[in-house]
């Protein structure tokens, strides 16, 4: 079964180099509380499997989780077992990877172990006094920072409190400075709670809509006040904090399932995708956008923006400093202006993203689904350039190893219709590498310049299935 060293190690790559633990900040739950921006300078550019790592080791089983960090102490979840019968919540020495103590518990709703479920997905969280980790089989675990258990919560039963919905339970929680917050949205009956930390009791609990949602809810403070913003399937919705009563609602949405919401200052980027087949690509581009919260004035938020062509697809909006930028599923970036919306660039980073990507004072970090991280520089970029991507940095997964793009070929292939009308094919498995980049965009862009919407290039994409119309855009994106 394939494990999850690669995570933990590229963590560690942070740690060897400044991260917000080793520079006294934490990382203490899901996306840092929704805001994967930090003022960091001079972390690395450069690793692979056998250079660059402060420290890589394998763990138990499976985990879709990330690792969570409280003072050099990092924390991680996994689950094991063909019906997913075992829970795991483990502490390490961020410094040293030493593994400081495990804790194993049965799972109470168990489900076979399976790709297209989660597995171990809610990221836990930590703060002073402990640690709490939820798992898909409804299970809520407190421990302490030395691993003894303070408390236990079951909220699914697989009959009468069954969990419905097609993937299993991803939300992972959030938490106030007493309380932690549980997002429970799916087919059956749903709602927003907060227990609290020291004993996990009920401390409120608001019921919502039945819906299909694998997003998580994030705090925020703005204006004096603390609020639960939850971006879910439609809406996106704020909550008081201290005592679960809806305070607003921003409806008419469509496709925000997966990415949740980003917070950063007074504002949130709610992130939607288009769907499967582009199905939802319409309605999908309005609902990406951006709400000022407003707690003096109602309704409580201000609509600032909606993108006209920048979609989130698995990661949530990245927001930093002025900008805010936005990837599909196939690796196409939008920069936009964090205050207006303006799209500033639009570029493929040439490899598909799933998790969370992170901003470091001047670098945005993309994390690969093929294990490549893809390093470009923050802010925006003239109309005649391309992000600065580092190159070659692998990581490695397990059985598939090492892995990275071959940049070999020739990005374009210039072929001949029968009526004699020149049309491109692009061979989107591979990008320009750093000595023909210019070359091969450049006849890229011409061709498509050259064309109108009705051109030979489109009806041989359509005949021949040389490029799909999607891949089409893409690359009109790319040239403006």
């Amino acid at each position: 079964m394939a494990r999850r060293s690669s995570l933990v190690g590229l963590m560690c790559v942070f740690l060897a180099a400044g991260s917000p633990a080793r520079a006294g900040k934490d990382w203490p739950s899901f996306h840092n509380g929704g805001d994967t921006s930090v003022e960091l300078q001079n972390l690395p550019l450069e690793w692979s499997p056998h250079e660059g790592i402060a420290w890589s080791l394998e763990l138990p089983g499976y985990g879709q989780s990330a690792p969570v960090v409280w003072q050099n102490q990092v924390f991680i979840t996994a689950v094991a077992g063909d019906n997913k019968e075992r829970n795991f919540v483990l502490s390490f020495d961020g410094r040293t990877g030493r593994c400081l103590w495990r804790q194993e518990f049965p799972a109470t709703v168990r489900m076979k172990n399976s790709y297209m479920v989660s597995r171990a997905a809610p990221t836990p969280l930590v703060n002073a006094t402990g640690v709490y980790a939820m798992f898909e089989s409804g299970d809520l675990h407190a421990l302490s920072h030395e691993g003894q258990p303070f408390w236990q919560r079951t909220f699914f039963d697989g009959a009468e409190r069954a969990f419905q919905n097609g993937h299993g339970y991803g939300a992972s929680p959030a938490q106030t400075e007493t309380s932690v917050v549980l997002l429970i949205d799916h087919r059956g009956p749903s709602c927003l709670m907060a227990l609290s930390k020291q004993t996990g009791e009920l401390v409120w609990k608001t019921e919502r809509s039945s819906r299909a949602s694998w997003t998580s809810p994030h705090v925020m403070q703005v204006g004096g006040s603390t609020q639960v913003i939850v971006s879910s399937n439609g809406t996106v919705d704020g909550y008081d904090a201290e005592t679960g009563r809806q305070l607003w609602s921003h409806e008419g949405l469509s496709g925000n399932l997966i990415p949740s919401a980003t917070i950063h200052g007074d504002r949130v980027y709610v992130g939607a995708s288009i769907g499967q087949r582009d199905s939802n690509a319409v309605a999908a581009a309005v609902s990406n956008c951006c709400l000022q919260i407003t707690p003096r004035q109602a309704p409580g938020y201000r609509l600032l923006w909606q993108a006209d062509k920048a979609v989130c697809d698995y990661a949530s909006p990245l927001a930093h400093r002025d900008h805010v930028y936005y990837l599909n599923k196939v690796g196409v970036l939008y920069c936009l202006n964090a205050a207006t919306g303006q799209q500033r660039y639009v570029k493929r980073i040439g490899t598909p993203c799933w998790a969370q990507p992170i901003a470091a004072g001047e670098r945005l970090y993309f994390f690969g689904k093929n294990g490549v991280t893809k390093v470009i520089g923050a802010g925006r970029i003239s109309s005649n350039s391309r992000p600065t991507v580092s190159g070659a940095a692998t990581l490695r997964r397990c059985r598939s190893g090492p892995m990275a793009m071959n940049p070999r070929m020739n990005p374009t292939r210039v072929h001949r219709t029968r009526a004699g009308n020149t049309s491109i094919r692009l061979c989107t498995e591979w990008l320009p590498s750093r000595e023909h980049s210019t070359s091969g965009w450049e006849r890229i862009c011409s061709a498509l310049k050259a064309r109108s919407a009705g051109s030979p290039f489109e009806t041989c994409a359509r005949s021949r299935r040389s490029i799909t119309h999607r891949r089409l855009e893409a690359a009109r994106s790319m040239c403006g």
